[in-house]
């Protein structure tokens, strides 16, 4: 965190900015997305600060969840900071649903589990909870993808996460520094700009 303080600092005096295109298959956008980062951006993550409006504004103004989902299986699990007891918001249901039955239309034959009228199955396993009137429902969302690739499992069991109430500062740390390590990695060369 050393290095990117000393960037936003850098920073600071020339008012230059970090950009990052986010791929276009992350958010299904047609041309990539080209989000800017400026000084108080990276002070905030480099004095772990909770991320607020300012830190690519346009996906954190709401409530982050991760839909894992198994479309051979016709099986979301959906993972929640907030907790299990939250009910799913209608939207995203709406949309995974109906991919999953656009999915199984076309591989309805290859799929033993799942005829033309898909059943798709819904699960809110236990997952670590994010402290009360905090904003760290990104960084959860994160490091449970972390946890998933790392422990490397096909299914959402109560056992992912059977341990674990809610993620200490160091592992919240951790996620700074990999997204810090990230935009460092994906800056542009002066050159090439």
């Amino acid at each position: 965190m050393c290095v990117m303080r000393k960037k936003a600092m850098g920073m600071q005096n020339t008012g230059d900015t970090i950009s990052i295109t986010i791929p276009e298959s992350m958010f299904l956008n047609e041309n990539g997305l080209n989000v800017s980062l400026d000084y108080e951006d990276l002070i905030d993550w480099c004095f772990q600060r909770e991320v607020g409006e300012s830190q690519m504004n346009i996906f954190m103004n709401m409530h982050w969840t991760l839909a894992v989902i198994s479309p051979w299986n016709g099986l979301v699990y959906w993972l929640d900071p907030l907790g299990a007891e939250n009910k799913i918001n209608s939207f995203p249901e709406k949309i995974i649903t109906e991919g999953i039955k656009q999915f199984s239309s076309v591989h309805w034959k290859d799929i033993k589990k799942i005829k033309k009228n898909a059943y798709i199955r819904w699960e809110q396993p236990q997952c670590p909870r994010q402290p009360a009137y905090t904003k760290y429902c990104g960084y959860f969302v994160c490091r449970y993808m972390l946890e998933i690739v790392q422990k490397r499992v096909l299914w959402v069991s109560k056992q992912v996460f059977h341990s674990i109430c809610t993620y200490s500062s160091e592992d919240i740390d951790e996620m700074r520094d990999l997204w810090i390590k990230y935009v460092l990695d994906h800056e542009p060369d002066e050159e090439d700009s």
